[in-house]
């Protein structure tokens, strides 16, 4: 007498047909597995890996242009402390200063974001395949809509935007008067 029965089903009611079966022969079953729920729940699972970790990515790749843009325009400040400060004296407020200041950034972030978003739709399928396989998924078809990417492109740089007009505040202390005593 055979120890295990498997039920291949066409339509998707494995869950009813489990049921019924049970009901009308529950005597000689001991235990009963869905393996159609089963890799649902299985599905869903990686996809929660990688939604964190594609947050984690973002977030990280946030720290990351928080710092650069950080260094940047700490020297940049320095470096045109006169220059804003004749700005300044022909009537430029320091808003004016910092957005201009922030929007000349904002063209080389998002050409930066588009080469990075380029390389993801070229080489990401190759990199959750392999990490995908460590971890006993074989064949997978992960594909990242074009979409998402740019999308992300789009944030990065309206991120990068706001970021830089907080770091500009700096420039409010920078008065005229104490350029022409120096």
């Amino acid at each position: 007498m055979p120890e295990t029965l498997n039920v291949y089903l066409h339509e998707d009611g494995a869950e009813q047909f489990i049921d019924d079966y049970e009901s009308r022969h529950g005597e000689l079953v001991a235990a009963s597995t869905n393996y159609e729920q089963l890799a649902k729940s299985g599905q869903s699972l990686y996809a929660g890996v990688m939604s964190v970790a594609a947050v984690m990515i973002v977030i990280l790749a946030g720290f990351m242009v928080l710092l650069v843009l950080y260094i940047i325009i700490n020297s940049m400040i320095v470096q045109r402390r006169q220059e804003f400060g004749i700005y300044k004296a022909i009537g430029w407020s320091s808003a004016q200063l910092a957005r201009h200041t922030a929007l000349s950034l904002v063209p080389v972030i998002a050409l930066a974001s588009l080469v990075a978003a380029g390389a993801a739709y070229a080489f990401m399928p190759q990199v959750m395949g392999s990490i995908f396989s460590m971890v006993g998924a074989m064949r997978n078809h992960f594909e990242v809509p074009m979409i998402v990417l740019m999308a992300c492109v789009v944030l990065l740089a309206l991120m990068s935007f706001a970021m830089s007009m907080a770091l500009m505040r700096p420039v409010k202390r920078i008065m005229v008067y104490s350029l022409l005593k120096e």
